[in-house]
Formats: C-alpha cells, sequence, structure tokens
C-alpha cells in the first residue's frame, strides 16, 4: 500500500519532503525523483525508546549508542570544519 503523499507525487499533483529511506523503492523503481536544494541542510532528531520497566540497557544496545554518539560527533566535526574551510 503506498503513502497518500507518495501516490499524489507520482499522480504528478505536486512534491514532498520524506526521507531517502521511506521513498527507497519509489526511487529505485524511477516513480519519483530527487532534487537536491544547494544550501540546505536537513537534519533530524534521533530518539531512543526504552520500555519503562527496563532497569538496564543491554550490553548491545549500549554499544550501538555509544557508536551513533561517536558518529555523530565526528560527522557534526566535518560539517563544521567543511564551513570553515568553504
Amino acid at each position: 500500500m503506498k503513502n497518500e503523499s507518495i501516490r499524489s507525487v507520482i499522480a504528478g499533483y505536486g512534491t514532498m519532503l520524506a526521507s531517502s529511506f521511506s521513498v527507497k523503492d519509489y526511487l529505485e523503481r524511477k516513480e519519483v525523483g530527487r532534487v537536491t536544494v544547494k544550501g540546505i541542510e536537513i537534519r533530524r532528531p534521533v530518539y531512543l525508546c526504552r520500555r519503562n520497566r527496563d532497569e538496564e540497557i543491554p550490553k548491545n544496545l549500549d554499544i550501538f549508542i555509544n557508536y551513533v554518539k561517536r558518529a555523530l560527533i565526528i560527522y557534526d566535526r566535518i560539517i563544521a570544519l567543511f564551513y570553515w574551510v568553504v
């Protein structure tokens, strides 16, 4: 089942803003196209949700969380360096 917004875009009624993950299959089938706008950077927050009854974070989840944190720090440093150089 297709998302109503994506169906509207495919039908030619306009554009939409969507994550690349959510439209990956549509892009591969060439049902929609991607437009990149220079000077626009869209950032989305990342949330971690867990059950209230969980007292401890499992070791594998802790490793994953730390990996993501390090990756985001490195990404922010690269972006900051890019803006400083340009």
